[in-house]
C-alpha cells in the first residue's frame, strides 16, 4: 500500500502543479524532486500509515487548488472531508482543519478566477480612457479574454458569494459539522475516557487518566535518545534555530531531506514572500497615486498567490510543531513533503524562458539519481548512527548496502543492531 500511496500522491500533485502553473515540465521536474527526498522513499517503502498521510495531504491540497480555481461545492466538500477522515491517521493531522478554512475563504476573495475578467486585459486597461465605467470597460475586455478563458466565463457566469455571505450560509456551517462528526468520535471517546483527546500523549497538558507519568518519561527518555528530529540539536527553540544548518546541512541527518529542501524548498518559500511583499508594495503605490480608478486595480491574490498562502500557513505551522511542540521525531511531520513541489514550482517560476531554467532542469536530474535513485535502490537499510560521537558508521550516506550487495543475514543484523545482537544471541544461548 505505501508504494501505491506515493504513486497515487506524485499523480495528484502534478496535476495540482500543471493546473497552477499551465507548464508540464515544471510540473514534473517539481513532482520529481518530491519523489527524490530520501525520507519520502523511506516511507513510501515502509509498512507505515505516514505513507497514507502524504497521500490525503496531497489529494487535501489539490482538492483546495480545485476550489481556488472553480469556486464549485465538489472540491469544498472534498477538501474538508479529506481534512476530516485524515485525523484518524494521525492526530497532527488536525493542522489541515484551519488550512482548510484558509483555502476556503481565499477562493472568495477577489483575485485570480474569483474576478468577472482574467488578469492580463485588466493590467493592460487598468488606466483606460473608459476606466471610470467599469460596464463599458467589461464589455470591451471582453473581446480580448483568450478563447479558452471566454469559454469558461461563459460556462461559469455566477458570482462566487463574498467571505462574509459564505460564512453566513447555512450549507457551509453544514459542511463543517459534518467534517467535525466523521473526525471526532475517536478524540470524543479518549475524552470522555481517560480526559485526554490524544491519550496518552501531552499528559502534562491535558488532564489525563490511567496515565502513569515515570512510564511516560521514561518513554521519553528513548525517545530523546533514540529520536531523529530537532532536539536533537537543541533544547529551546533558540537554540533548535541557531543549530539548524547543522541539523539540515552539515550534521549526522542532513541527508534526509537534502538536498531539496535547501536548494529548492527556503528559496521558494523566500521567493514566495517577495512576491507577496512586491505585490502589496505595487498595489499600495497604485492606490496612493491615484492613477487609476481603485475599483479596478487587479487584486494581488491570483491563484498561485492563493495556493502558495495555504501552502505557507501549513509549512510554517508544521514547523512550529517540530520546532517548539514535538521535537523528538522528524517523521511526525513528514506531511510537510508534498509541500516541497509547491515551493519548487516557485522557484522555476523566478526563471521566465525555458533557456533560463536548463541548470535548474540538469539540477533536478542529479538529484533524482543522488539521492533519488540510489536511495530508491537501497531502501531504508542501515540507518543506524552506530559509530563513536553519532557518526554514522553504515548508512546510506556511505552508500553501504551498495558496496556491500547481497549482504547475508547475520551480517546485516550485526551492521544494523551491533551490540543488541551480542545481547540476543547470548540470551539465546541461555538454556531453557
Amino acid at each position: 500500500l505505501p508504494p501505491l500511496a506515493g504513486l497515487a500522491s506524485c499523480l495528484l500533485l502534478y496535476a495540482l502543479l500543471e493546473e497552477m502553473t499551465r507548464d508540464r515540465l515544471l510540473a514534473v521536474s517539481a513532482v520529481l524532486l518530491f519523489r527524490a527526498v530520501p525520507y519520502g522513499i523511506a516511507y513510501f517503502q515502509y509498512a507505515s500509515d505516514y505513507a497514507i498521510a502524504i497521500l490525503f495531504t496531497s489529494a487535501f491540497l489539490y482538492c483546495a487548488a480545485q476550489y481556488l480555481r472553480t469556486g464549485l461545492p465538489g472540491p469544498l466538500v472534498l477538501m474538508w472531508m479529506f481534512a476530516a477522515f485524515a485525523v484518524h491517521i494521525n492526530y497532527l493531522m488536525w493542522v489541515l482543519w484551519p488550512v482548510a478554512l484558509l483555502a476556503t475563504l481565499l477562493a472568495h476573495v477577489k483575485g485570480g478566477s474569483c474576478e468577472e475578467h482574467g488578469e492580463v486585459p485588466r493590467r493592460r486597461y487598468q488606466c483606460h480612457s473608459n476606466a471610470n465605467d467599469p460596464q463599458s470597460l467589461d464589455e470591451e475586455l471582453e473581446d480580448y479574454l483568450p478563447p479558452d478563458e471566454r469559454a469558461w466565463r461563459q460556462l461559469h457566469i455566477g458570482m462566487r458569494p463574498s467571505v462574509a455571505q459564505l460564512l453566513k450560509s447555512r450549507s457551509f456551517l453544514v459542511l463543517v459539522l459534518c467534517a467535525l462528526a466523521v473526525a471526532s468520535p475517536w478524540y470524543l471517546r479518549n475524552v470522555i475516557v481517560t480526559g485526554n483527546p490524544v491519550y496518552a500523549f501531552f499528559y502534562n497538558v491535558f488532564p489525563s487518566k490511567h496515565v502513569n507519568p515515570a512510564v511516560m518519561k521514561s518513554a521519553e527518555v528513548e525517545w530523546r535518545l533514540n529520536g531523529d528530529g530537532l532536539g536533537r540539536v537543541g533544547r529551546t527553540v533558540g537554540e533548535k534555530l541557531r543549530n539548524s544548518w547543522f541539523y539540515f546541512v552539515t550534521g549526522p541527518h542532513h541527508w534526509k531531506l537534502g538536498p531539496v529542501f535547501m536548494a529548492f524548498v527556503i528559496p521558494g518559500v523566500l521567493l514566495f514572500g517577495a512576491r507577496v511583499v512586491s505585490h502589496s508594495v505595487a498595489q499600495g503605490v497604485s492606490r496612493i497615486r491615484g492613477q487609476c480608478n481603485v475599483s479596478i486595480l487587479p487584486s494581488m491574490w491570483d491563484d498561485t498567490l492563493k495556493m502558495g498562502a495555504i501552502a505557507a500557513l501549513l509549512f510554517f505551522l508544521l514547523w512550529f510543531y517540530a520546532y517548539a511542540v514535538a521535537d523528538m521525531y522528524l517523521y511526525q511531520i513528514i506531511i510537510v513533503l508534498p509541500l516541497f513541489a509547491i515551493f519548487a514550482a516557485f522557484v522555476f517560476e523566478r526563471f521566465p524562458t525555458a533557456r533560463a531554467r536548463v541548470p535548474l532542469y540538469l539540477l533536478v536530474l542529479t538529484i533524482a539519481i543522488v539521492p533519488g535513485f540510489t536511495m530508491g535502490l537501497m531502501g531504508f537499510k542501515l540507518k543506524r548512527s552506530s559509530g563513536p560521537n553519532d557518526v554514522m558508521q553504515f548508512s546510506q550516506v556511505t552508500l553501504t548496502a551498495l558496496r556491500n550487495l547481497f549482504i547475508d543475514r547475520e551480517t546485516f543484523y550485526q551492521m544494523e543492531f551491533d551490540g543488541d545482537m551480542m545481547m540476543l544471541r547470548q540470551v539465546n544461548a541461555l538454556p531453557p
